[in-house]
């Protein structure tokens, strides 16, 4: 395949997975697409550990929890889709990340709402994708089983956290729920338990719960039950 080809092989990934897609020639950038382009590109710090790989075609997992995928066109040319969606909530980890990549203060919250809203795609997707470009590249069955992965050493308690979020995030996925509106559904829910078992003020449950003011709560919980929080803890209270 010539270049042209592998350009729109990237360019049709990164539509269908809402993703970056870039081509390497051993560290050099030659072509990057992504539908959410941002910058400077957070693919930088992990460049290495794929081009440094003798693997033809393999996934690494970053610190928090994002996947990167590569596989070999020609030696030394490479395409490489990612990231995936950060799911550890490590804020150490994040903040190390956006240091080493260069982002400024003013860029930060942008740049970790785009990490944390990338798509969600099992490890085990990744390697059945890369399986079917790599036969269809190489005109030869490409077995599953050659799909090399690396993980970053984790604690037994990360490692289980993980697993759980990201079960919770292919569950949503296959819903067809977004990630802001799971979080917004739980924090109604405790939103109601602590207006019918507590005497905290309305004030008080929105900067708990992390809604950005009372009246944005109020506005939320309102859209969610169709009754205010105050009308809320009257009923409640009276069945109690």
């Amino acid at each position: 395949m010539d270049m042209e080809i592998y350009k729109a092989m990237c360019y049709s990934l990164a539509k269908a997975y809402t993703t970056g897609v870039r081509i390497y020639q051993d560290e050099t950038p030659l072509y990057y697409y992504s539908s959410y382009y941002i910058e400077p590109d957070p693919f930088g710090p992990f460049l290495h550990q794929i081009t440094d790989s003798d693997q033809e075609a393999g996934i690494i997992t970053t610190s928090l929890y994002q996947f990167y995928a590569f596989l070999t066109l020609n030696p030394g040319l490479r395409l490489i889709i990612g990231p995936t969606r950060a799911l550890n909530e490590d804020g150490k980890a994040m903040d190390e990340l956006l240091a080493t990549l260069g982002v400024g203060k003013d860029e930060k919250n942008h740049y970790v709402r785009w990490l944390c809203s990338a798509p969600v795609i099992h490890i085990e997707r990744l390697a059945w994708l890369i399986v079917s470009l790599m036969t269809s590249i190489q005109k030869r069955p490409f077995p599953v089983e050659k799909v090399w992965k690396e993980k970053p050493s984790v604690s037994m308690e990360e490692s289980v956290r993980m697993a759980y979020t990201e079960r919770t995030m292919n569950n949503l996925e296959d819903m067809g729920i977004s990630l802001s509106h799971y979080i917004q559904q739980k924090k109604i829910e405790e939103a109601k338990k602590l207006l019918q078992f507590s005497d905290r003020s309305l004030s008080e449950i929105a900067s708990l719960l992390n809604f950005s003011s009372q009246s944005h709560f109020q506005t939320i919980f309102r859209k969610s039950t169709g009754v205010t929080p105050l009308s809320y803890r009257k009923q409640t209270k009276m069945i109690s």
